[in-house]
């Protein structure tokens, strides 16, 4: 199902990063969550949901284990974006198709 809002830059959200950030969200078909959650001091933390959505992985691959916020940040970050790897390895498995004129 296709959110109506998904893929409209929103510039009051996120300034200018907006055309990249609706860019993303109609390549994922499901719009950016908050950038922010409030930490254990009441102050805004970036938010794991973020960076997992940032890294095109599937909703709750890392945020819904259970883990916590700061854990799962350092799983997300050790973690591999799937785009970059599926490029990384057909540039290795086809050389030639990179050879540059």
């Amino acid at each position: 199902m296709r959110v109506p809002y998904v893929g409209r830059p929103d510039t009051q959200r996120w300034g200018i990063y907006a055309q990249a950030v609706a860019g993303w969200e109609s390549i994922l078909g499901r719009p950016a969550p908050a950038p922010t959650v409030l930490g254990a001091h009441g102050k805004p933390v970036l938010s794991p949901v973020l960076v997992e959505w940032l890294m095109g992985l599937p909703e709750g691959w890392v945020t819904d284990l259970g883990l916590p916020r700061t854990r799962a940040l350092h799983v997300l970050g050790n973690g591999v974006v799937p785009q970059q790897a599926e490029a990384a390895l057909r540039r290795l498995l086809c050389p030639h198709e990179w050879v540059l004129a």
